[in-house]
């Protein structure tokens, strides 16, 4: 049986994810990203209207996930 363990790290910057063991079937993957920090209930994550999206980095850690 394999198994993969995600460890978000809050921070103000984005890394890559970063494969720090693999030992017995289990991979262990940390990543520090600002989603780690989490957001609070109020927080208003629409863009404003004349902002999109930045389409460069939508499912940017899809990748890695289907890698594993």
């Amino acid at each position: 049986m394999h198994t993969v363990t995600f460890t978000l790290y809050c921070s103000t910057t984005e890394s890559d994810p970063q494969f720090t063991s693999y030992k017995n079937g289990e991979v262990k993957i940390e990543w520090s990203t600002p989603s780690g920090c989490g957001m609070a209930a109020d927080d208003d994550t629409t863009p404003p209207p004349d902002k999109s999206p930045d389409d460069g980095e939508v499912g940017s850690g899809i990748g890695w996930f289907l890698l594993v």
